[in-house]
């Protein structure tokens, strides 16, 4: 095993979660071909990480700010608005369609939301129709097109009502606009979208990639002219630290992901699903006193030490890892340094009595040494 570098002590006002990008398969290449050990990385990470916060701060953004946009939140929801490529007369089809939905995101979307777009690729055709049947709402009629031939606008942290004045304004908007599918929990829709990020929306700004001539919005969608203020981050910054991560459902990439977002905790290169995941006696009083009713409606509240364990860790396949942070430990307002912890979360999904699927965070506690993950929160 390499030597790993510690994981610093930080003060309660720099430990901001890092996010990175679930398919960033330009940064997981630089690993192998240096073959890059754990340290190294945690190092060149938290490098990068320091310079994006110095360029945000220059744009008097603060990185933790962002959190909203690209870490799921309970009550918040994921969204794939649908769009008909074929009713557009230009070849440039996206920037028709950001004609309408820019706007519309002005009046009705999250102050803070992800923004990705392009189209469904790698799904059968009539796979996707089936999904559309189940799940797309909208007009009750929509044509049955190669996958290809449907265009995305995929938007995080919406609240319900956002996602239906949103809806809506693109029904009067666009005539290519055929609905949306909810993709807060899994969908199998969400295997054929591999789509790029187009911005990061902050209050009155569009946060995008600059290249090395320092030119923004290199996809020239119309956000000035629709009253937004667009700033420009380094792209090598950009896509490892303000992507937001689409579980595309692929566990060889998400394995990768977890494993190289677990190494700036002190792992080493090992995945998510690979972790002991453990819980105590008194962490059950205490999820069942503070978390029991997303407890019960996961059907979890009557589960022993193991099996409730298992059950979390039966729904880590796909590794996703959010929110990497470390917390300073307390007792009171006292610091109590044998508290510290090293924290991140993971998506959990469980079907409730209603047969509903429902999204749960799971907070962990990890320890590098052992590769153990213990559940401390679960809501």
């Amino acid at each position: 095993m390499p030597q790993l570098v510690p994981v610093p002590q930080m003060s309660a006002s720099s430990a901001h979660p890092w996010v990175s990008d679930y398919s960033n398969i330009a940064f997981t290449s630089l690993i192998s071909r240096y073959d890059l050990q754990p340290d190294q990385v945690q190092a060149m990470l938290r490098h990068d990480h320091r310079l994006l916060k110095a360029q945000l701060k220059a744009a008097s953004i603060d990185y933790g700010r962002l959190s909203n946009a690209l870490v799921p939140s309970a009550g918040r929801h994921e969204v794939a608005f649908v769009f008909d490529s074929t009713r557009s007369e230009r070849a440039s089809y996206g920037y028709d369609f950001a004609q309408s939905w820019v706007p519309v995101l002005r009046q009705h979307g999250p102050d803070k939301t992800a923004l990705r777009v392009g189209d469904v690729a790698g799904l059968p055709d009539r796979y996707l129709w089936q999904e559309f049947a189940r799940r797309l709402v909208g007009p009750s009629s929509w044509p049955q097109l190669p996958a290809s031939c449907y265009f995305v606008v995929y938007m995080t942290n919406l609240s319900a009502a956002q996602r239906t004045n949103i809806a809506a304004a693109l029904l009067d908007a666009s005539g290519g606009y055929l609905g949306y599918v909810d993709c807060s929990t899994w969908s199998p829709l969400k295997a054929g979208l591999y789509l790029p990020q187009v911005g990061l929306r902050l209050h009155d700004d569009i946060i995008c990639e600059m290249d090395l001539d320092g030119d923004v919005n290199l996809i020239g969608y119309p956000y000035e002219a629709n009253g937004f203020g667009v700033i420009g981050i380094d792209e090598a910054l950009y896509g490892p630290f303000l992507t937001h991560r689409l579980d595309n459902g692929i566990p060889e990439w998400a394995d990768v992901d977890s494993s190289v977002a677990l190494s700036l905790l002190g792992g080493n290169f090992q995945p998510a699903t690979a972790t002991r995941v453990v819980i105590d006696e008194s962490r059950i009083t205490y999820l069942n006193r503070e978390h029991h009713n997303s407890l019960r409606t996961a059907g979890l509240s009557d589960l022993n030490i193991n099996a409730l364990a298992n059950a979390i860790k039966a729904k880590l396949t796909n590794g996703i890892v959010y929110n990497l942070r470390f917390r300073l430990g307390k007792r009171g307002d006292q610091p109590t340094p044998e508290l510290n912890a090293l924290m991140y979360s993971v998506q959990v999904e469980f079907p409730a009595d209603d047969g509903i699927v429902r999204r749960y965070q799971v907070g962990m506690k990890y320890t590098a040494e052992t590769h153990t993950s213990e559940i401390v929160t679960f809501y």
